[in-house]
């Protein structure tokens, strides 16, 4: 999947950075980011701001249909998505 191509757009205006630079480049989201990645609702729904808790099926939506799948869905999975940037960075150098 080219996540270069992926429609940010498609997310809340805030969202869009953090969502892009931890796709793209394995930096660590914000806390209600890091909780919707790691599928923790209960945590999502205390971390959102009233744009985001009013928004979080649309974001939830946009994760099922446009996020790799191996970017979110457990905070192991998230875990090995950093974990694979991070080596690429290292590789790199």
């Amino acid at each position: 999947m080219d996540t270069m191509s992926l429609p940010y757009d498609k997310l809340p205006p805030l969202l869009r950075d953090g969502m892009k630079l931890y796709i793209e480049h394995g930096i660590q989201p914000g806390s209600f980011l890091r909780a919707v990645i790691i599928n923790d609702l209960r945590l999502a729904v205390i971390r959102a701001d009233n744009d985001n808790l009013v928004r979080l099926r649309e974001i939830l939506l946009w994760f099922d249909s446009h996020a790799p799948a191996g970017c979110w869905g457990s905070p192991e999975i998230m875990r090995d998505w950093l974990v694979r940037h991070q080596q690429r960075k290292e590789t790199a150098l």
